[in-house]
């Protein structure tokens, strides 16, 4: 017997015969209520296999999905995938200032060592080291993301790049012409005995011993660093070098 013949078997939507007996469908997003007859909406959300990636509202005969922020809703209408954030920003305003860090539903931007990011979340300043903890001994210099030590005047960086020790100018070139003695942060030149230091501090001139009290009883003779006396009328130069005597 074919009951769907008789008013469609008394169902809302479709009559389904089967050997012995029939049942009653319903249009896709709809599913048999209790009675078995009427159709009711199917709440696809609550069904076992999840339709929908991330969220599912349900609708009258559907349902709707969408995706939590930092994710894109495909073609398929139910699969959610992950924004690129930062190939998308790369060519806007928004973009990061130095580097950016893309994660699943969002993204970071970072900085390069020495630059920190200020509350705009996108810019990266630089960090001046020589405010903050540097390690230099003596004076610091800051550069771009970096900073560089360097020492005063006498002294040298050490190879730690940070530290410095005296320089030996006595053996680097002083320019001093005769003696040269090592001071911290400088030199100082010096004459061998008979000289004296000129005006430069540098170079050593000849003391004219003549021109001052020279104990020589008759002649003095000045020469380079030094002096001798001399004897005239035939006179003999004494032992102690300065008298004189006859022959």
């Amino acid at each position: 017997v074919d009951e769907c013949a008789v008013n469609s078997g008394g169902c809302q939507y479709a009559c389904v015969n089967t050997d012995g007996g029939y049942h009653c469908a319903c249009a896709d997003g709809y599913e048999v209520s209790g009675d078995g007859k009427t159709c009711g909406d199917k709440d696809e959300c609550k069904c076992s296999s999840k339709p929908c990636d991330h969220t599912c509202r349900n609708t009258n005969g559907s349902f709707v999905c969408s995706c939590r922020e930092g994710f894109r809703l495909l073609s398929d209408n139910t699969t959610c995938r992950d924004i690129d954030e930062c190939e998308e920003l790369k060519k806007t305003s928004l973009s990061c200032g130095q580097r950016c860090l893309n994660f699943p539903g969002g993204y970071n931007c970072t900085c390069n060592s020495g630059f920190i990011l200020i509350p705009d979340n996108r810019t990266c300043n630089d960090t001046d080291e020589c405010l903050d903890s540097n390690t230099c001994q003596q004076t610091c210099t800051n550069l771009p993301g970096s900073y560089r030590c360097s020492c005063y005047k006498g002294y040298e960086l050490d190879l730690d790049g940070k530290t410095c020790s005296d320089k030996d100018e006595c053996k680097t070139g002083s320019n001093c012409s005769q003696l040269c003695t090592n001071t911290a942060g400088g030199y100082q030149c010096s004459c061998h005995h008979g000289y004296v230091l000129s005006a430069n501090q540098h170079a050593c001139v000849d003391v004219d011993e003549c021109a001052r009290v020279h104990g020589c009883q008759d002649s003095c003779l000045n020469s380079p660093g030094s002096y001798k006396c001399a004897c005239s009328d035939g006179k003999l130069l004494a032992m102690d070098g300065k008298s004189c005597k006859g022959k």
